[in-house]
């Protein structure tokens, strides 16, 4: 019996030292450069960001993070889509450069689904792993860009309906937040099945609002009107505002209109409403 105590303690002794020597080696091992650290991982499932940081800096780690984002979505592949409507500005002077790096700022802004896979800090810097499965971005943009399409969507049939009616006026307001829903996503293809057909909404909102300006006239009641800038004794400048499309002339209400004197260097501005 005193035999069995004996080895008995002596085993669990055993395991204590093992337990504390295996202790003391991992905590030893965390001043070790991991691989990921010495050469980048190449994964064909995953986008990698790394990111090293002096840990001598402010908010060090919070800088190694942006610094790996930054890193991963240099790995994300910016392309335009042929039906989008920054193609036909594909060829105009440095404007691929500029797309490309305006893409991607708004791609690192809006990531998600990244993990943390590992971090290490060495002597004086802090390095940090993250990564994000390809499948998953690819899914996570297609859902942003279908619901972006069924907003713009909603909203481009409204302006429509407004512009066929003469109200100018929501009509552009209603073809801006169409715009609104779907800028970040103008390189991809944002086309959509519409009462009208199959369109793609950026050329179709562009070129919807450009024929609306294109059709709208200003008839003022004289040729000539003399004023003084600045003066509170000026008369009143009118004029006509009309909706001109395929012969039909319809007036327009609720038009903002912005009286200035840009000749003059004039800062003052006034800006009005057609009845």
């Amino acid at each position: 019996m005193k035999i069995y105590n004996s080895l008995s303690g002596i085993f669990f002794g055993l395991l204590l030292i093992l337990y504390s020597c295996s202790s003391l080696n991992v905590s030893a091992g965390s001043k070790k450069k991991p691989d990921w650290v010495k050469q980048r991982p190449v994964s064909n499932e995953h986008y990698i960001g790394i990111g090293m940081a002096n840990t001598y800096s402010d908010n060090y780690i919070k800088v190694a993070k942006n610094n790996a984002l930054t890193d991963m979505v240099s790995e994300i592949s910016v392309k335009l889509s042929g039906n989008s409507i920054l193609k036909q500005f594909e060829d105009k002077e440095g404007f691929r450069e500029e797309f490309e790096s305006t893409t991607k700022m708004n791609i690192k802004d809006e990531l998600e689904g990244y993990e943390l896979i590992d971090s290490w800090e060495g002597d004086d810097t802090y390095w940090v792993y993250y990564q994000l499965s390809k499948e998953k971005y690819k899914r996570l943009k297609r859902e942003k860009l279908n619901k972006a399409k069924d907003l713009a969507k909603d909203f481009y049939e409204k302006a429509r309906s407004a512009e066929n009616s003469a109200d100018i006026h929501n009509a552009l307001n209603y073809y801006v937040k169409a715009f609104d829903a779907v800028k970040p996503h103008l390189d991809e293809d944002l086309s959509i099945f519409t009462l009208e057909g199959r369109i793609d909404l950026g050329n179709g909102i562009y070129q919807n609002i450009q024929e609306i300006f294109s059709s709208l006239e200003f008839d003022p009641d004289q040729p000539e009107f003399h004023l003084k800038a600045l003066s509170s004794n000026n008369p009143p400048v009118t004029a006509i505002v009309t909706y001109n499309k395929q012969g039909t002339i319809q007036p327009v209400a609720n038009l903002p209109v912005v009286f200035s004197f840009p000749e003059l260097q004039i800062n003052e501005s006034e800006i009005v409403s057609s009845n």
